[in-house]
């Protein structure tokens, strides 16, 4: 009888379990893989070694959710320790580094475990997407697999249908941009799923059957318009993230076209968002798509600066004007933190090259006023607020 391999051991703090463990390995069991975890597969009068034991010999990988309490807690750093043994023993990659905390957390972390500076880590803030992209990286017959399935539901709804396409459930995330200053600047908008499918996968199935603009402007006009009332000759910007798709061009520029003919916004007012993480994974499409972009008159920007391979060749090929960071880098901040004198850094730079720079979903005054103070322009918050 064979053994089944684990894909991934989440090595954690029970601490961690309600806010960042669970929410982890529910996420990644929807995306198809095989993860063990104490609270799965300790069974009732289990020995909790041997189970251990087998989870960690058994596991192509090892997730450590390092934090202020897994610092404190003796049983998972033994199996942290043993797992960084075999490492180095072996030269085979096993760890996977996860930093939860602040700026102060972080390096007390990296204090107590100075080999960690020796690996890319990558930070939580409820960034499952992300952490499940990189993991595609590891895994890549993964995400080959998840795209089939999707594939699968697509035939069998037949989206490519003008009706049914019509009759779809369309969730999308809104939020408003303001000007720190207080003024509207217009709409933030991220698209999810189509009838629980989600929205890069049905996007790239209708590219490929010349019905991409049809759920563009599909999604835009019931999902947005109707959903929040903003009239389409409203004049405001309207920020859109383009998430990441399975095909060899992101998007197309004439599906926007049609979308700005059919809602009635000119592409003066449509910015096209694209998340750091996906211009790492297709540098030359994305400067190519960006250039067409910008010669049908759209702005291009860029969203969750910080989560990616942050680089400043965007900036020369991309020729963007507007940059999002990511939220991580505001939330919990304090005057005197890396975090602060690195967002002073990228505002000071986005403002010296005319690049109007944004944050993502801040929430509280205090963190409003940390924005303005390092000259931080744009904010996007949840409609209601």
């Amino acid at each position: 009888m064979s053994i089944q391999q684990k894909d991934i051991f989440i090595c954690h703090a029970s601490e961690d379990k309600p806010d960042v463990v669970r929410p982890l390995y529910e996420k990644l069991e929807s995306e198809g893989f095989n993860i063990w975890y104490d609270e799965a597969e300790i069974k009732w009068g289990d020995s909790i070694t041997e189970r251990v034991n087998w989870g960690l010999i058994h596991s192509k990988y090892v997730v450590v959710v390092l934090s202020e309490s897994f610092l404190e807690k003796r049983w998972p750093n033994r199996e942290f320790n043993s797992v960084v043994n075999t490492e180095s023993s072996s030269g085979v990659v096993k760890v996977l580094p996860l930093v939860v905390g602040d700026g102060v957390i972080e390096r007390k972390i990296i204090e107590a475990y100075p080999l960690i500076n020796d690996k890319r880590y990558l930070k939580w803030s409820n960034n499952q997407t992300e952490i499940v992209e990189e993991l595609y990286k590891i895994f890549p017959e993964k995400s080959k697999r998840n795209f089939e399935t999707d594939a699968k539901k697509i035939n069998q709804k037949n989206f490519s249908d003008q009706d049914v396409l019509c009759r779809s459930n369309v969730s999308v995330n809104v939020q408003k941009v303001s000007c720190l200053s207080g003024n509207d600047e217009g709409l933030f908008i991220t698209p999810n799923a189509v009838n629980g499918i989600p929205f890069s996968s049905v996007l790239n199935s209708l590219i490929e059957n010349d019905k991409g603009e049809t759920l563009l402007v599909k999604y835009l006009d019931k999902a947005v318009w109707k959903k929040i009332g903003m009239p389409n000759d409203s004049g405001q910007k309207l920020f859109i993230e383009i998430p990441y798709l399975y095909h060899k061009t992101l998007f197309v520029p004439q599906f926007l076209t049609a979308l700005t003919r059919d809602v009635e916004i000119s592409p003066g007012n449509l910015v096209i968002l694209l998340p750091e993480t996906v211009i790492t994974y297709n540098h030359e499409g994305i400067y190519r798509t960006a250039a067409s972009l910008r010669d049908l008159g759209f702005s291009i920007g860029i969203s969750q600066f910080g989560t990616g391979y942050s680089s400043l060749s965007y900036i020369q090929r991309l020729n963007f004007s507007y940059l999002f960071i990511d939220r991580s880098f505001s939330k919990g901040a304090g005057y005197e933190s890396d975090e602060y004198t690195i967002l002073r850094a990228i505002c000071s730079l986005t403002d010296s090259l005319n690049i109007v720079s944004g944050i993502d979903c801040a929430e509280h005054k205090t963190e409003i006023d940390l924005l303005k103070s390092v000259g931080c322009q744009l904010m996007a918050s949840p409609v209601d607020s």
